[in-house]
């Protein structure tokens, strides 16, 4: 239940442009609950936007190495691969 709360609350943040209380939240949800991948998944995308690529792709490899299928992480790694060239 925090693991989602925190989750929604950094997603909010974020779309705020609010980047430090997002990243915030995020980092205490995945503490509560480190299985979540909608969690991870939203780190990553926050990560790419702050543009820490490197972190981006290890939450990206670590997500796909639970579901290797996993649609929004593989999508992340070609946003990464595009946009660094």
């Amino acid at each position: 239940m925090f693991s989602n709360l925190h989750g929604q609350l950094g997603m909010i943040y974020s779309h705020l442009d609010e980047n430090e209380k997002a990243y915030s939240y995020l980092h205490q949800a995945i503490s509560f609950d480190e299985t979540n991948v909608l969690n991870w998944i939203n780190l990553a995308t926050l990560e790419l936007k702050l543009g820490k690529g490197d972190s981006c792709m290890q939450i990206c490899e670590r997500v796909l190495s639970f579901d290797p299928t996993h649609e929004r992480a593989i999508v992340l790694k070609g946003d990464l691969h595009h946009s660094c060239g």
